[in-house]
């Protein structure tokens, strides 16, 4: 899991890379994230695109929730030009429709890169593990058409008996 994991990462920074030559060249406003970060280029080309939050801090060193990543890849998949549209519903009823995450899970409910907890609940506030962060990116390429082509053996990691069946 954790190679589909920094896979399906890889396959995500590439087309931030390449997204960076569209961007704007000024700097991001988080007070949190300096351009030291290893992760500053990254950070800025998704604030610059318009995916993460206008705020003064980002927070990268706090967990982050389910409705947020959900958010993060749907704003993201518009910039990439992907057809992010629609009036999807969705049969989770912590979602409310006129939440803040509604029309993200909604969307990726409806393009299968999201499932609920259970049937009915989402559990947008909750902290993203993980494996779902694999599950969900990888889903989330397979939508964009690319392909991560080759899947490791997760048992060679010291936490594989941690991962959940589905991931």
């Amino acid at each position: 899991m954790k190679i589909r994991l920094v896979r399906a990462i890889a396959v995500i920074l590439t087309v931030i890379i390449l997204m960076q030559t569209v961007c704007a060249v000024s700097g991001v406003p988080y007070t949190d994230v300096t351009s030291d970060r290893w992760s500053y280029s990254s950070v800025k080309t998704l604030y610059d695109l318009g995916v993460f939050p206008q705020s003064d801090t980002l927070r990268p060193a706090e967990t982050e929730t389910r409705g947020n990543f959900v958010m993060y890849l749907y704003l993201l998949a518009q910039r990439l030009g992907a057809n992010a549209g629609g009036s999807y519903q969705v049969p989770f009823t912590d979602v409310s429709a006129d939440g803040p995450w509604y029309e993200a899970c909604a969307w990726a409910y409806h393009n299968n890169i999201v499932k609920g907890v259970n049937a009915t609940a989402f559990s947008p506030q909750s902290h993203i593990m993980r494996q779902d962060v694999c599950v969900i990116m990888l889903r989330f390429i397979r939508y964009l058409k690319l392909s991560v082509s080759k899947a490791e053996d997760a048992s060679l990691f010291v936490d594989s008996f941690k991962v959940s069946g589905y991931a």
